[in-house]
């Protein structure tokens, strides 16, 4: 267990509902997409939340203080992006002993960073919107 989990935000946070669709769309950009094309607004919109909410606690510094490559901000989200993309398990891992973000590289393998962005804009032709907190 690292720092920031006694901080205000647990992972256990974002939902099992949204663990479950990222893992109903094995690691497969489009199949996500699919999913969220079936969504309501509403669910897309919680869908998008959850999906930065995860991200958004791994870009925080204690876990960029483990990268040797000191990557940039944009680098860096992209990571946790990524790290988020393969599931509640692996996620998990990443947030339970930081040192193992090191070794990601998002280069490598599905990452759904921007997908419902995307499919949001497709159906409903503006930007997800962001709810305050």
């Amino acid at each position: 267990m690292n720092e920031l989990s006694s901080g205000s935000f647990h992972p256990d946070e974002i939902s099992d509902w949204f663990w479950e669709i990222i893992a109903q769309a094995e690691h497969n950009a489009e199949t996500l997409a699919d999913l969220l094309r079936a969504m309501s607004r509403e669910e897309m919109i919680h869908f998008h939340d959850q999906f930065q909410e995860a991200a958004v606690q791994l870009e925080d510094e204690f876990f960029l203080e483990s990268r040797s490559d000191g990557p940039s901000e944009d680098t860096m989200q992209d990571i946790a992006a990524w790290v988020v993309s393969q599931g509640k398990p692996f996620y998990s891992e990443v947030w339970n002993d930081p040192p193992r973000i090191a070794n990601v590289d998002p280069s490598q393998g599905v990452t759904y960073f921007s997908v419902a962005d995307n499919v949001f804009w497709e159906r409903f032709g503006s930007a997800v919107p962001y709810r305050e907190a």
